[in-house]
């Protein structure tokens, strides 16, 4: 009903716009509401990290820095190392390079191993440094450093690796670890882009008309990923301005109805934080969106429910003033 529909817009509206995961961030505050028994088995997982031998990221880096022109053999010794760094961190909640959230890592080393990885025969490298990319990517200090160069070398292996080529193609390519390559560089792209500045970058090199077509994939996990950046994007204005204009309503509109809820929630986001773009607003009506909305209101999800109860409430645009603007948008979730 209208009621509940207003009623979740007071909701929403009142709740500060935090993301869940920035309860890791930083040991000071992750001290303070973790168990004494949490801290001790945190600790002991990452003594037997270091004890296995799990490099830190600088490590591989270097490693890299060190082997320019690597050979299959070097290859793989190297893939053992950076698996063993990736298992180390995977976990936030007890990651060794998590913890020291206001230590930078190698940022300039990792543009050099991002230059090389699309010459390199063997896809797994690739796979393994957007994983490591993805998870250092968690701390502010290293999203700050993040320049064009780290932008444009992700979005380079994406293109040549994930798409064999292809800018504008729904599906990835064929080899055998494209679609991993596409995930995972979309994972990226959602981590670096909480930071505005590199909003500006991705839409500079063409991010937006790289991603936006693959929303028409018909493989669910791969559009959550890239679902999942775009929201990411388009918190900022610019990133919904650049998405408006690469056509992401007509793409992100038929996913709200999408079986996986993955899919569903990061579609609604999309559609949400573009409707707080003016222009974007009549767009999304002609795509047909606010029936889907409007069922959307009794997602289980309350996330789900208070995006899609503010989007589908805009009123018609009038034709001199733009719709109101009735909440800000929402982040999308780190991929941790």
């Amino acid at each position: 009903s209208l009621s509940l529909c207003v009623c979740l817009i007071a909701h929403t509206t009142s709740t500060p716009r935090l993301h869940p995961c920035l309860s890791f961030k930083g040991t000071a505050l992750l001290n303070l509401l973790t168990p004494l028994k949490d801290m001790e088995r945190k600790s002991s997982k990452n003594l037997l990290a270091k004890l296995d031998g799990a490099p830190s990221f600088d490590e591989v880096v270097d490693w890299i820095a060190r082997h320019p022109r690597p050979k299959p053999l070097q290859l793989e010794t190297l893939k053992p190392q950076m698996n063993k760094f990736i298992l180390a961190n995977e976990d936030p909640s007890s990651s060794p390079n998590f913890e020291e959230s206001e230590q930078q890592d190698d940022m300039n080393g990792l543009v050099s191993c991002f230059q090389l990885l699309p010459y390199l025969s063997d896809d797994d490298v690739s796979v393994l440094a957007l994983k490591m990319l993805r998870i250092v990517a968690r701390k502010e200090v290293n999203r700050r450093a993040v320049d064009g160069e780290v932008v444009r070398a992700v979005l380079s292996i994406l293109i040549k690796k994930g798409l064999d080529g292809k800018v504008g193609s729904t599906d990835p390519g064929v080899r055998p670890q494209a679609r991993a390559i596409v995930c995972e560089a979309a994972s990226c792209m959602l981590n670096i882009c909480y930071e505005k500045e590199n909003v500006m970058l991705f839409v500079q090199h063409g991010g937006t008309e790289v991603l936006c077509p693959l929303l028409a994939s018909a493989d669910e996990e791969l559009v959550a990923s890239v679902a999942g950046a775009l929201q990411s994007v388009c918190y900022q204005a610019k990133g919904r301005e650049a998405l408006r204009e690469a056509g992401v309503i007509s793409f992100a509109s038929p996913l709200l109805d999408a079986p996986s809820f993955k899919v569903r929630s990061r579609s609604v986001g999309v559609v949400h934080n573009m409707s707080s773009d003016p222009l974007a607003v009549p767009l999304i009506r002609e795509a047909d969106s606010l029936p889907s909305l409007v069922r959307l209101l009794k997602d289980p999800s309350p996330a789900v429910c208070g995006s899609a109860a503010v989007s589908a409430l805009l009123p018609p645009p009038s034709r001199n003033t733009p719709s109101p603007l009735f909440l800000s948008p929402f982040r999308a979730f780190f991929h941790l």
